[in-house]
């Protein structure tokens, strides 16, 4: 059985592109089935049809800089998604050595904003990530806003942020970084922090993966050229007004979830071939989980007591377990995902009877282990405070359940209720601290 479904992946061709008519029915069908359930899918009404996300792209600034096909290229790649009215961001690299990487960014953005506008398209639509080292944050903001207007603006922020530091420089620099940030935290443009290094899955079979870039439409921070189909999922509508959950209506919510959004991945349409690929291998869903700071409030507990953690943690824990164990029961009924059966490690084996002997032992991990989806539970930091206008300073105890979460999102920030910059850069590295240890705890690989 196993050994029909690999070839079946392997053979099966990637989705067709622009999206049929009959696949935007099917979408709008699926579709309606997660508004009943109080799941909102994330969906985009392109040109050449309905997809999802947005694309997110790595780009090496030097190459575009030095190498012009390299840069015609990319310029055709950006220019073809506005066209097609679908939103970009671009993760900058490589922009040179210190003193260098300055002009270089000012070069890189007046080229990209000449041929945007070139198009007779809008600038302003393209959004943009860089490490917070590369430049001076200060020069980052006012020079892509000077040449490409207000578009999203991320700050990818690493240990030199997040860590205290003996050496006076690296100090210093840290907390210019804060307080620029503290400052730009409303628009517009504003400027959002991002921190996350991976994303990760609950299937032992799989490894994690760099989370290099951030999509436009959530800030989920992915692989480069990854295809996500985003759900939201608001913890209040599970509530019976006090802040108890009715799980029931829950689990139901999770299961269509899981049903109707893999019916959605079938027929969304991915503008690029790599995220066309990603989606057929991968298969990600970033179930977005709300509402969790709202529902402390509803139940009167007290954010900064252990005993609404524990309560809050074993919520996330649940959602999480019931997630994977839906994409466990869609696998069944429909084949496992792509990329968990073309990774068997027999093929790299020379000698006949060694892989024969893994080839028996990965099919009986994939029955045993087998799921539909790698990544499923995406949270927010900003999940875990309140939506109502009220200090934070007791919810950032709620920070632990994002272990829980197989990617994060950082689009829509919360900055209403911080009162000082102490207060804002210590739940943003609190949040890092969890994110770091569910990294660490992650690189623990199950047997096979």
């Amino acid at each position: 059985m196993l050994e029909n479904r690999k070839e079946r992946a392997e053979a099966s061709p990637l989705p067709a592109m622009p999206a049929s008519i009959g696949g935007s029915s099917a979408i709008e069908a699926a579709a309606a089935q997660l508004a009943a359930q109080h799941v909102k899918p994330r969906l985009l009404h392109g040109s050449n049809g309905i997809t999802a996300g947005g694309v997110a792209l790595r780009v090496s600034v030097q190459t575009a800089l030095q190498c012009p096909p390299a840069a015609e290229r990319l310029m055709r790649r950006v220019t073809t998604l506005l066209h097609e009215s679908i939103p970009v961001t671009l993760s900058l690299t490589e922009l040179g050595a210190e003193d260098a990487a300055t002009p270089a960014l000012e070069d890189f953005c007046a080229m990209l904003g000449g041929a945007v506008r070139a198009e007779g398209l809008a600038p302003d639509r393209i959004g943009l990530s860089m490490q917070s080292h590369l430049v001076p944050l200060q020069a980052y903001l006012l020079i892509c806003t000077a040449l490409l207007g207000q578009g999203a603006r991320y700050v990818v922020l690493d240990s030199l942020q997040m860590r205290h530091h003996d050496n006076e420089l690296v100090r210093t620099e840290a907390d210019s970084n804060w307080s620029m940030l503290w400052h730009r935290r409303v628009g517009p443009p504003a400027v959002t922090p991002a921190y996350a290094a991976s994303v990760t899955t609950r299937c032992p079979l799989l490894g994690d993966e760099a989370a290099t870039c951030l999509l436009p439409e959530t800030g989920l921070q992915a692989p480069a050229q990854s295809a996500w189909l985003p759900l939201e999922l608001d913890l209040l509508h599970f509530s019976d007004g006090h802040g108890r959950l009715q799980w029931p209506s829950l689990q139901r919510a999770l299961e269509v979830a899981i049903v109707a959004g893999d019916t959605i991945l079938d027929h969304l349409y991915w503008p690029l071939p790599e995220q066309r690929s990603d989606a057929w291998q991968n298969r990600r869903l970033a179930v977005s989980l709300g509402g969790v700071g709202d529902l402390v409030v509803e139940r009167g507990a007290n954010p900064a007591d252990l005993r609404c953690l524990r309560w809050v943690d074993a919520i996330v824990a649940r959602v999480h377990a019931l997630l994977w164990n839906c994409s466990r029961m869609q696998a069944r009924k429909t084949e496992p995902l792509p990329a968990l059966l073309a990774a068997c490690p027999a093929v790299r084996w020379d000698c006949d009877i060694k892989r024969s002997d893994w080839d028996l032992r990965w099919r009986r991990a994939v029955a045993n282990s087998a799921v539909r989806h790698r990544n499923l539970l995406v949270m927010s930091p900003y999940a875990v405070l309140p939506s109502q206008s009220r200090p934070f300073a007791d919810f950032v105890d709620l920070l632990p359940v994002l272990h829980h979460a197989d990617a994060f999102s950082f689009s829509q920030p919360r900055t209403d209720g911080f009162r000082s910059l102490r207060e804002f850069a210590h739940f943003h590295r609190r949040a890092w601290a969890v994110m770091q240890r569910r990294n660490a705890a992650s690189l623990v690989a199950a047997g096979v």
